[in-house]
C-alpha cells in the first residue's frame, strides 16, 4: 500500500509542479 500511495503522490506532484510551471507568470524566473 506504501508504494502504491508514494506512486500515486508522485503523480500528483509531478501534476501539480508542471500545472505549477504552465500557470507560472511569464519571465517571473527572468526577472532576477
Amino acid at each position: 500500500r506504501l508504494r502504491a500511495k508514494l506512486g500515486s503522490v508522485g503523480e500528483w506532484i509531478q501534476t501539480v509542479r508542471g500545472v505549477g510551471y504552465r500557470f507560472r507568470p511569464a519571465g517571473f524566473e527572468a526577472s532576477d
